[in-house]
């Protein structure tokens, strides 16, 4: 504790050796048996059946459920009064009678360590199978918790046991941009880690410079819904092909993309169910809510906890890749980020099409202030005019409709949240301020 409470004030070179010192922890976690045994098991039953994998998912559900002691009630439910041993492949029921929590009920609990050491295992697996070999040079977007904010102090650390650089997600500024970049250039990764929204950002930057003198050959994204415009941008900039994938904070659900770009629900991870409002079970194409239950947590899992983002899944029964694990045809975000048109009575959200691009405008950030206001926080690119913030207005307003107001403001970096993502859009808009039954849910 004392050395983490000097850490702002040591130089650059002491935090890098405090930020590898804990890298080491990561290769102690690849020579357990814990990671052994579950990077195995994800090895051996990728090509399983759908059978096969229902079968060793339930046989892990029913462990789990009959681990929880039988004297503690989570979430105020009692669950001694369910016979969890009814529970097979083909029959849901008695797992889907408990019922759905929230997740701010339980994100006060930190991943215990063996659930941390096997969800290393799902995550270089599927580094793996995209191209990637264990132990390469990666450079990776980091919460700024590890980046003191000292001017005289670079924006990114280096964790030199894993050959990993750490790149701050809350000094993407557009003066920061090309120190980004020569960063990369210098450290050489083989391939990148991150936030759409930041790989996005110094992709522009790089398309506008043409500053990467080395080939990156992979990036991965997290963290935020990747949009199809992003990936284009990501993959026409470095050159590299995008790998999208769905891991959550609270590791009870990872979805991964193959080289054929199908999302999979990996059913060893965790149990993914998606919703409608009442809890029932949604068809494929059909939108709803994602819940998860975490399977690699011991008894200290998640259980049908709802995460507030919305997803589909495939009517397709297979994938070229030769998986048999679940598909999801598209995944989007949660209802806050998403903006009211009292005009139009209905929702907009980033993938419907009503925010495009913008030339001369590196990114933007809405805000719904009310239904009658949104403001909007603009970073401008080096082609920058007066024209440009024109246009964005008369899109917005044109997609809004004219009972509400867009005001437009310019800054030099948006503001992240503390785990370093960018909302692109965020609704302050309270229940009552909505007519539920006269407005579209998001479909």
């Amino acid at each position: 504790m004392w050395l983490e409470s000097k850490y702002g004030q040591m130089p650059e070179w002491a935090q890098d050796l405090l930020i590898t010192a804990g890298g080491v922890k990561l290769r102690q976690q690849r020579s357990s048996h814990a990671y052994r045994e579950e990077y195995d098991l994800i090895k051996a039953t990728e090509k399983a059946s759908p059978l096969q994998l229902e079968l060793l998912q339930v046989s892990r559900l029913r462990r789990l459920l009959n681990s929880i002691d039988p004297m503690q009630q989570l979430w105020g439910h009692d669950y001694r009064k369910h016979n969890f041993d009814l529970l097979r492949a083909g029959d849901w029921s008695s797992f889907q009678e408990l019922p759905l929590t929230k997740r701010s009920d339980s994100d006060t609990r930190s991943n215990n360590s063996n659930q941390i050491v096997r969800n290393q295992a799902y995550l270089d697996r599927f580094f793996e199978q995209s191209g990637v070999s264990l132990g390469s040079r990666s450079a990776v977007f980091h919460p700024a918790a590890s980046i003191v904010n000292r001017p005289e102090l670079r924006i990114w650390r280096k964790d030199w046991i894993n050959r990993k650089l750490l790149l701050s997600t809350q000094h993407l500024s557009r003066e920061n941009l090309s120190q980004y970049l020569e960063a990369l250039n210098e450290f050489r990764p083989t391939f990148i880690d991150g936030f759409p929204s930041a790989l996005e950002l110094l992709a522009r930057e790089l398309m506008q410079q043409g500053r990467m003198r080395i080939p990156i050959e992979t990036i991965f994204t997290c963290g935020e819904t990747l949009h199809t415009g992003q990936r284009d941008i990501i993959e026409s900039a470095f050159r590299a092909k995008v790998f999208d994938s769905y891991r959550d904070k609270a590791m009870s659900s990872f979805w991964f993309e193959c080289r054929y770009r199908r999302m999979h629900a990996h059913p060893l991870y965790g149990v993914t169910e998606i919703v409608r409002l009442d809890g029932s079970p949604c068809r494929a194409g059909e939108m709803g809510e994602v819940v998860t239950t975490s399977l690699i947590s011991g008894g200290h899992a998640e259980i049908r906890c709802r995460t507030g983002d919305r997803a589909v899944w495939s009517d397709a029964e297979s994938c070229p890749c030769g998986r048999s694990m679940p598909i999801l045809d598209a995944i989007e975000g949660k209802r806050d980020q998403a903006l009211f048109s009292p005009e139009r009575q209905t929702w907009l959200k980033r993938s419907s099409g009503a925010f495009l691009p913008v030339g001369g405008i590196l990114e933007y950030q809405l805000e719904q202030i009310s239904p009658a206001l949104v403001r909007v926080s603009c970073v401008a690119g080096r082609d920058f005019s007066e024209s440009s913030k024109m246009q964005l207005e008369s899109q917005l307003q044109s997609s809004l409709g004219r009972e509400t107001r867009v005001a437009i403001e310019m800054v030099s970096m948006l503001r992240r949240d503390e785990n370093g993502k960018l909302p692109t859009i965020v609704s302050n808009l309270s229940d009552f301020e909505v007519e539920k039954p006269h407005c579209q849910e998001l479909a």
